[in-house]
This record gives structure tokens, sequence and C-alpha cells, in this order.
């Protein structure tokens, strides 16, 4: 007889690594948007055209980036 308190479990991949990478990148993509836009709305007037320029790449880089995980 099964003892009930047998806690046993057998381990199951439930994503393909591929996948899970993919879902960080985008993430990660996603984030670098987000801050990079944020900052750009928030303080693009008092930035130095510069930094200004420099956070722009950042925000192009991760829209590409994004669209590259679609």
């Amino acid at each position: 007889m099964k003892s009930t308190t047998d806690n046993r479990y057998i381990l199951h991949p439930v994503w393909d690594p591929l996948l899970r990478a993919l879902h960080w990148w985008m993430a990660l993509a996603m984030m670098a948007q987000f801050t990079s836009g944020a900052t750009l709305l928030a303080l693009g007037n008092d930035m130095s055209d510069t930094l200004m320029g420099k956070i722009d790449i950042i925000h192009y880089v991760g829209g590409y980036a994004f669209a590259a995980g679609l």
C-alpha cells in the first residue's frame, strides 16, 4: 500500500529555455524603453543635447531589440 505522506515529485520542464530567454530579452527591452522614454519625457528640456542624444540611442536600441524579439 502506498503511503499518503510519500512526497516524491517528478520535475517536468514547463518552458523551453529559448522561450525563457526570449521572455527576458523582451522584458529587458521594455524596461529600457520605459526608463529611457520616461527620462526623456520628464527631463527632456533640462538635459544637454549630448545626454539627450545618448538616451535617445538607448530608446531606439530598446525598440529595435523589442521588435527583434517579436
